[in-house]
């Protein structure tokens, strides 16, 4: 090769071994979704019968069916994807053969023809243009090293079963918390909103609802983080559009800090979501930026939406808040009042939070930072899952439950009084009465500190 022509090379990637791969996946969908229906047909066939054993048969079929259609729609997303990586090959493929080399090798013929007198002069004369054509080449690989991780992920969550529920009294029923559902238009039509109104910094955290995921320290945490316009633009700074061969959004590209693999600091993986939990969080119309937070964090973990302990292993059920702050932020937290919680909680009694305690927490708000808190380490409890406490909202006294074990945000404080935001998104009235919609409220200090424990403050990179 000459000088100039030297400085690029081809891009690498055997289009027809892809092409061919796609095709191969594309089979196998096909395949699958034989299987499933003839699955379909001898379920229906099955002869009919009563009892526990009728009940765990149907239970069992349900989620075979779901696996089906879930391995279904994976190969097909993973052969759609493919192929348009084998687009983005192609056309990187044209661009060099006919738009950058062209010009390089003109660029030798002229070099090559010169005495050795003129060669270094057309050789300067050549610098600049041949390095902007280098750098272009360079650019071009860098895009398509992207593409190719971001096909990885794609192909790993095309090819990933969502764990089912252990609750066997909800387990393949419609109030299954591991259930999931597509994107639609509509469901990427309402997250492109939300994704601009977090940029702006203009998102009414008001309308997120927790489903009936344990997740609340998780959602706090996106609530907190909405509190404020830079914690609302580390939100959308986390989601970014997936395009499928069409061009079409149908997904998104979702930042969970913390990779289990890459234990350092800020460390964090790129997860894609396609679909989201139908009994999870939303935006109360629907799949919302909160839904695919969730569902991204879920699919990092080995347990899916099942409760994360010792025996049972890792899901997004039940955890810390400083956890759940640290998955979408990257960052550390630290917590007030900790040790003296804990005295109270064994004890029955204990120290409350003192004025400089208060004062930590009121300047950490008031300094952008997300803080949560929750109902641990509170004796008020006893056995009882929740209480009714008095409490301020929209200016009036209201009595409403507060439930035990339960993440809130901390939305503002003063010396005074705090106001916290339920991730329910409403809070239960008592004697059966509705719900007090959109989850706020305010208390005195010695009020929240009947019911709270410790406080979580947290950082914003």
């Amino acid at each position: 090769m000459g000088v100039f022509s030297s400085l690029i090379g081809d891009i690498p990637g055997d289009l027809s071994a892809i092409d061919h791969l796609a095709a191969q996946i594309h089979d196998q969908a096909e395949a699958v979704q034989l299987i499933g229906d003839e699955f379909r047909t001898t379920i229906r066939k099955t002869t009919i019968w009563t009892g526990r054993s009728r009940e765990a048969f149907e239970e069992s079929a349900n989620r075979q069916q779901h696996r089906f259609a879930r391995l279904y729609e994976g190969l097909e997303a993973a052969a759609s994807d493919i192929a348009g990586y084998a687009r983005e090959v192609a056309s990187a493929k044209h661009y060099i053969h006919n738009r950058l080399l062209p010009r390089l090798v003109e660029m030798d013929r002229i070099y090559e023809a010169a005495s050795k007198e003129e060669r270094p002069v057309i050789y300067a004369s050549f610098s600049h243009e041949s390095e902007s054509i280098a750098h272009d080449y360079y650019v071009r690989i860098e895009s398509l090293k992207w593409a190719a991780e971001i096909l990885s992920q794609a192909l790993r969550e095309a090819l990933r079963l969502e764990p089912v529920s252990r609750n066997r009294s909800v387990a393949g029923t419609a109030n299954d918390p591991s259930r999931t559902q597509r994107l639609d238009e509509a469901d990427i039509s309402r997250i492109n909103t939300e994704l601009s109104l977090l940029k702006s910094g203009n998102y009414n955290l008001h309308q997120v609802q927790q489903g009936t995921i344990g997740d609340c320290y998780f959602i706090s945490a996106i609530l907190a983080l909405m509190n404020t316009p830079k914690g609302q633009e580390q939100l959308a700074k986390g989601v970014t559009q997936h395009f499928n061969s069409s061009g079409q959004v149908d997904g998104y590209m979702v930042r969970i800090y913390d990779n289990p693999l890459l234990p350092s600091p800020g460390s964090y993986s790129l997860v894609l979501v396609r679909e989201t939990y139908a009994n999870g969080a939303n935006s109360g119309e629907g799949a919302s930026i909160v839904s695919i937070y969730e569902k991204a964090y879920a699919q990092l973990t080995p347990g899916g939406v099942n409760e994360s302990s010792f025996l049972n292993g890792d899901g997004i059920t039940s955890n810390t808040n400083g956890q759940g702050l640290l998955r979408v932020t990257g960052r550390g937290s630290h917590l007030v009042n900790y040790q003296e919680a804990s005295i109270k909680s064994i004890f029955g009694s204990g120290l409350n939070y003192d004025a400089q305690e208060r004062q930590e927490v009121v300047e950490a708000l008031r300094s952008g930072k997300p803080v949560t808190t929750a109902t641990v380490y509170a004796p008020i409890f006893g056995n009882s899952n929740r209480i009714p406490a008095t409490v301020m909202i929209d200016g009036n006294n209201e009595t409403i439950q507060i439930y035990a074990h339960h993440s809130y945000m901390i939305k503002s404080a003063n010396e005074t009084s705090l106001t916290l935001v339920n991730p329910h998104g409403r809070n239960p009235g008592i004697n059966h009465q509705r719900s007090i919609l959109h989850g706020e409220f305010s208390m005195s200090w010695s009020e929240f500190e009947k019911y709270f424990g410790y406080i979580t403050i947290g950082e914003i990179p």
